[in-house]
């Protein structure tokens, strides 16, 4: 917004055209972000893939990972190395 005010369009013409571009070409659908499992979990995905496939008519907080298992499987500690032991010890 501050953008183009500062480039000299009005706020009104501003507001129009994002109303033309998220209701009318349905470009907030269009230009969504990458997601990895660095920034979200296989729950939320799969989630929003199901929402993304079904028309909604009413909307719903994003699935949240109660479980908080994601990532890698914790070794056992005969498996971990003699630096990683050593860093677990340290930690009290």
């Amino acid at each position: 917004m501050f953008a183009g005010v500062a480039m000299g369009i009005k706020q009104r013409d501003q507001l129009s055209l994002m109303n033309f571009e998220n209701d009318f070409l349905q470009m907030s659908k269009k230009m969504v972000p990458l997601q990895s499992s660095y920034t979200t979990s296989g729950n939320t995905i799969a989630a929003e893939e199901k929402a993304n496939t079904t028309e909604k008519t009413t909307s719903q907080p994003p699935a949240q990972d109660i479980t908080n298992e994601s990532g890698r499987p914790e070794l056992k500690d005969t498996e971990k190395s003699e630096k990683t032991q050593a860093n677990i010890a340290a930690e009290g």
